[in-house]
Order: structure tokens, then sequence, then C-alpha cells
């Protein structure tokens, strides 16, 4: 049986959420890392081998990276 996020992520809609490590973490999920900055995570493109993750200082930057959006457009 699909559950209802393997249909989400098949439509491209990914519902992302803080998570504590890139250990637990999956596509369309961020955390923040010991130094202080936070990393998004999306979810790999076909060819890639894994998901791509970006780090930002901003936290609201990585979740928009995370969810699939342009991380450039949100303010500091």
């Amino acid at each position: 049986m699909t559950t209802f996020r393997q249909i989400r992520e098949s439509l491209g809609i990914l519902e992302g959420k803080l998570v504590p490590s890139k250990k637990e973490a999956q596509p369309g999920d961020w955390w923040e890392t010991a130094g202080g900055n936070f990393v998004g995570m999306k979810k790999r493109k076909k060819g890639e081998k894994e998901n791509p993750t970006q780090g930002y200082e901003n936290e609201k930057k990585a979740q928009t990276y995370a969810a699939g959006g342009d991380p450039d457009k949100e303010d500091d």
C-alpha cells in the first residue's frame, strides 16, 4: 500500500521537517550543524547518486532549499 508521503513525493511535493542530524534526514528535511549553520536536503534528480545538500546561515533558506524553492529569494 502506498503511503501519503510517497504519493506527495512522487508528485514532487516534499513535506520537510527539522531533524537532529543528516543521519535522520530525508529529502525535504533540514538540520542544524555543530557550527550553528543549517543544511537542507533536496530530493535527488534522475542520474544523481545522492540527495543534494546545501548549507546556509539562515534556517529559512535551508528549509526553502530542501523544499525545492529558491533560497536566494528569502530575506536574511
